[in-house]
């Protein structure tokens, strides 16, 4: 296996280390000033 090939796939498993142990999402603050999160991918970590 070539240097580019491992490379490569340590890159995408690395990334994919990362997708897991990150938690995505977005805060929303409404006309009443409360607080609302949405939360569309967790992360299995």
């Amino acid at each position: 296996m070539s240097n580019t090939a491992l490379d490569e796939i340590l890159e995408f498993h690395w990334m994919m280390d990362m997708l897991q142990t990150v938690d995505v999402g977005i805060v929303v603050l409404n006309s009443n000033f409360e607080i609302k999160v949405m939360e569309w991918l967790r992360g299995s970590a």
